[in-house]
């Protein structure tokens, strides 16, 4: 009696492997023919479960790529407008050492010479990107520089990062998620005091006498500050690409 127990046993445990084996072999050649995995979404549920995670990835990385590279088109932008800001500066700076230097500095038409730099100045700072503000902190949509008026209305600010009469935009500093759980803050506003000192060194010689020898020394010291200051801003620009 005790061998019989323990032969149906066997034959019971033999019966489930070889069936067992025939359901596999049977699995394996659906799949041969098919070229399906599973002919039931039971069969692939982990694998589906994975691909949709992998899936999710890869559209989450490719957002943060297009935003960092959409981050970096306007950064060029803005460096490349500051430079050109830093260039009209060096040779309005040049101007004044010559305008000094000169037996008849009235010849060189200084207010004149002036005023178009400043147009310059002030158009590259309401420079834009795909119809967008890039200087004009979160007012995108809003010139940061009015030029109506200028430079009769401008008003010298009383100390740094006061209001100025002519800028338009917000004390708000643009960011982009780049990664998950990583936000970059990036973009300079146009009412940073060297582009402050850039355009009160131009409107000083803008209102002033043709030969005024007093006004010409004060823009001077003013373009020099400016200088140092607008380089700074590049720099920090740059940085932003980093």
């Amino acid at each position: 009696m005790t061998t019989r127990v323990a032969n149906l046993a066997q034959y019971q445990r033999n019966i489930t492997y070889i069936l067992d084996t025939e359901s596999r072999l049977n699995t394996a050649q659906i799949q041969l023919s098919s070229g399906q995995k599973s002919t039931a979404y039971s069969g692939i549920a982990s694998d589906v479960r994975r691909r949709v995670n992998v899936q999710d990835s890869y559209v989450q990385s490719q957002q943060y790529t297009s935003s960092n590279n959409l981050v970096d088109q306007r950064l060029q932008i803005m460096e490349s407008n500051v430079s050109q800001i830093f260039d009209v500066l060096t040779n309005y700076k040049t101007l004044l050492v010559n305008g000094l230097n000169a037996s008849n500095s009235a010849d060189l038409a200084m207010p004149t010479q002036a005023q178009s730099r400043r147009i310059v100045v002030a158009a590259r700072r309401n420079a834009q990107d795909d119809g967008r503000y890039l200087f004009a902190g979160s007012r995108t949509d809003t010139p940061p520089v009015d030029q109506t008026g200028l430079p009769a209305s401008y008003t010298i600010p009383s100390a740094s990062g006061a209001s100025i009469g002519y800028y338009k935009g917000d004390n708000a500093q643009l960011s982009v998620q780049a990664d998950i759980n990583f936000t970059v803050n990036y973009g300079i506003n146009a009412d940073e005091p060297g582009f402050e000192e850039a355009i009160r060194a131009l409107r000083d010689v803008i209102i002033g006498p043709p030969n005024d020898r007093a006004t010409m020394p004060d823009a001077l010291g003013i373009v020099t500050q400016a200088l140092n200051d607008v380089s700074e801003i590049r720099a920090k620009i740059e940085y932003s690409r980093c």
